[in-house]
């Protein structure tokens, strides 16, 4: 069983890897608040990221305000440059980072809005006094965008186990996106809306909001058979690689890039980047507990066993069974 190790983790936690994607979603969180500061009272538009989990989509949205938005307003003179940065993105409220609670409705959704503000009474009061006060908030404090994750969430409750539609949770979610595209159309604020595939056509699928969105972010899993994004997820391994040795974990750069370990982190990862992080990092769980100065194939093999299949992810190891022939193939 694989023993966890708390260091690798918190590590992980902290690293960041730059790559096309992230960089082509952050021009586009730009342009949503350049939107916004040269038209402050039209109405605003919006933006969707859907992809599968561990794909990388909150951390996106995390790097965005780590960097972007904490070097801006350092710049602005709003905080001392030697302000811890953690601590800025805590209280600055220029790009706002919301995650919706499971089984969202009008009420819960402000309230959750309004906890980003640090509001005491988040959750008292009337859907309407809560919209209200969240108004008042995102005018006091400048807040250039919204960025709404586990969009999903909207949909809880209107499917049951025989998934078939409930009426009344139906209602609510419709609700709920009403009253985001008013707060689009009132000029409040452009939204982000991001969640798994399945949420897409709860966006998209309503004519106002799908006029309204000026971009789908491109973050689906990486295919091996498309040379660009097969040479985005052979850096990212790369980098990946040298980021253990930057951040102490071990005394030497990783060879994650080695004969056919990517094909193999790509398939067990299903071509999403947060997954082959995960991967790796249990592998360096593996590493670390047998001394070792770097990860090596068998700390990845052994990650495999001990992690990767016993949670679902893949049914086999590649690096002992060998990849299975249409998968040497896309390799």
């Amino acid at each position: 069983m694989l023993m966890v190790d708390g260091r690798v983790q918190a590590e992980f936690l902290k690293m960041c890897i730059p790559h096309p994607r992230m960089s082509k979603a952050h021009r586009i969180y730009d342009n949503l608040r350049q939107m916004k500061i040269l038209a402050p009272n039209k109405p605003q538009r919006c933006a969707c990221l859907f992809a599968p989990t561990q794909s990388g989509k909150s951390k996106t949205v995390e790097t965005y305000i780590e960097t972007q938005i904490v070097d801006e307003l350092i710049a602005e003179g709003l905080f001392p440059p030697d302000m811890d940065r953690d601590e800025i993105v805590k209280q600055q409220r220029r790009a706002l980072y919301v995650t919706l609670d499971g089984a969202a409705t009008v009420k819960s959704a402000v309230s959750d809005i309004l906890l980003e503000f640090k509001d005491p009474r988040a959750t008292l009061g009337t859907a309407t006094s809560l919209l209200g006060r969240v108004y008042d908030y995102m005018r006091r404090c400048g807040t250039q965008i919204l960025f709404l994750d586990e969009i999903q969430h909207l949909d809880d409750r209107q499917t049951e186990k025989d998934k078939k539609p409930k009426r009344a949770a139906m209602y609510e979610s419709t609700a709920v996106t009403d009253t985001l595209k008013t707060m689009l159309i009132r000029g409040l604020v452009p939204i982000v809306f991001i969640g798994v595939d399945d949420a897409e056509s709860m966006i998209l699928g309503d004519p106002q909001l799908s006029a309204r969105c000026v971009s789908k972010i491109e973050f689906e899993s990486l295919r091996d058979d498309v040379p660009e994004e097969r040479d985005i997820f052979l850096d990212y391994c790369g980098m990946l690689g040298i980021k253990l040795h930057q951040h102490g974990l071990f005394d030497e750069a990783s060879n994650l890039i080695e004969g056919d370990l990517p094909a193999v982190i790509h398939r067990v990862a299903s071509g999403r980047l947060g997954m082959a992080s995960n991967l790796i990092a249990a592998a360096c769980s593996i590493a670390r507990e047998q001394r070792a100065p770097r990860v090596l194939r068998e700390h990845v093999s052994g990650a495999i066993d001990e992690w990767a299949i016993p949670m679902g992810h893949i049914d086999y190891n590649p690096l002992a069974q060998g990849l299975r022939d249409y998968e040497r193939r896309a390799a």
